[in-house]
């Protein structure tokens, strides 16, 4: 599979960072990424371990449930606002749920 003309093998480089509450929805989202050529997807099921891991190594790649934490949001800014982690210009994906009334907003935000 090649992604917008970044081949498969290269992903393997990237080190990614899935925070999901979830044990089937984490487990699954780790597969799919592992089936894009993410090897070094690191998963996590609560907001401080990812946030620790982060101390020891900045992933390139942060993908993280609305639900994962409380104050995802706020940690999300913080890393934006370079209060944490060591790069700030990291590639953020937030998995939302849209039943959930200003979700999607806070998500923007």
């Amino acid at each position: 599979m090649n992604i917008k003309g970044f081949p498969k093998e290269r992903m393997g480089d990237v080190e990614c960072y899935l925070g999901e509450p979830n044990d089937q929805v984490r487990e699954g989202l780790r597969s799919i990424l592992r089936d894009c050529g993410f090897r070094r997807a690191r998963t996590f099921a609560r907001m401080i371990d990812l946030l620790n891991a982060d101390k020891e190594e900045t992933p390139a790649l942060l993908i993280a449930s609305d639900d994962l934490d409380p104050g995802v949001f706020d940690a999300i800014r913080d890393i934006r606002h370079f209060k944490i982690g060591r790069n700030p210009f990291l590639m953020i994906g937030l998995l939302v749920r849209g039943d959930v009334e200003g979700a999607v907003k806070r998500a923007l935000l």
